[in-house]
């Protein structure tokens, strides 16, 4: 196997042991590497599997040495994973270092460039998400069973959906390899001489799946209740389209530091990872600054 494969592995070995102590537990395998499609039993028996030299744990060697095998068509995209994880991390060192001394139009150009490339990202996880769903629904459950005539056609028509998402995450990530950021900064940006402080309108609009509509609306009560009382959010509001499953959720904050700590509040990051699944596709960000006299907080 690749050594970088292998290093690969030895991480996720390192999430799923959660003690600590070098070795999988069964509980601590159940809780990393089980899915909605197998069962107790199957988890049980996979794991007594993985488990080589038979000693009730399961040893990082033996981790991989299980996932040797299958992963071939897959180690392209764990590279790419790589090598981004690689690249973010230094762009993010040097932003650290070098930042503040920046002049307001670079530091902007800084902001576009990290937010552009986050967008680029979530681009690709409703291709995959979709392909997760509809592998866990699959009636399909292994090359020892026998389908019947109606089952082959269900899969028939699952492998062509499937096939639909794949062909859609392969341009994705062509798209993303070869794309190139070009501005032209001069028609983007005017500089506000005015010296009033200004709020900052945050908006994040999204389209929500039909089936997860109350799913959404119980989630973002729930962050728009603990967002209702950070320092600096005035108004919170969400606005919901014609079409029903169309929403933008406004909030309007004092300043744009308030709001940069609001993108860091563990509620923030909750909500978005619990609303993910239930996009048709990525939400979209915006934020604009106002003049602080258009906006008066309403008394409680």
């Amino acid at each position: 196997m690749d050594p970088s494969c292998n290093d690969l592995w030895r991480d996720i070995f390192r999430k799923a042991d959660k003690n600590d102590d070098d070795k999988l537990s069964q509980e601590e395998f159940f809780s990393y590497f089980g899915d909605d499609y197998l069962t107790d039993k199957e988890l049980s028996d996979l794991f007594v599997a993985i488990d080589a030299n038979s000693n009730a744990i399961i040893e990082v060697e033996e981790l991989i040495g299980f996932f040797s095998s299958g992963l071939e068509p897959y180690k392209a995209l764990f590279s790419l994973v790589e090598t981004g994880q690689t690249s973010v991390n230094n762009a993010l060192h040097e932003l650290n270092k070098n930042y503040s001394t920046l002049e307001p139009i670079e530091q902007f150009k800084v902001r576009f460039f990290l937010r552009e490339f986050l967008n680029q990202i979530q681009l690709l996880h409703k291709p995959i998400s979709t392909v997760l769903n509809k592998l866990q629904k699959s009636n399909v459950k292994s090359s020892t069973q026998y389908l019947t005539k109606s089952a082959s056609v269900k899969t028939t028509y699952s492998k062509y959906s499937l096939q639909t998402e794949v062909e859609r995450l392969s341009s994705l990530l062509t798209k993303l390899e070869k794309s190139q950021i070009s501005l032209h900064f001069k028609e983007q940006t005017k500089v506000d001489k005015s010296p009033e402080p200004g709020n900052v309108i945050f908006s994040r609009e999204m389209k929500i799946q039909e089936d997860f509509i109350q799913d959404f609306k119980d989630s973002t009560n729930t962050y728009l209740s603990t967002t209702n009382q950070e320092p600096g959010c005035l108004y919170t509001y969400v606005k919901r389209y014609s079409q029903k499953n169309h929403f933008v959720i406004y909030s309007v904050w004092t300043s744009m530091d308030h709001l940069s700590k609001h993108y860091l509040a563990p509620h923030y990051r909750s909500h978005i990872k619990s609303i993910i699944d239930y996009l048709l596709e990525p939400e979209s960000i915006n934020r604009m600054a106002i003049p602080t006299s258009w906006c008066i907080k309403s008394p409680m």
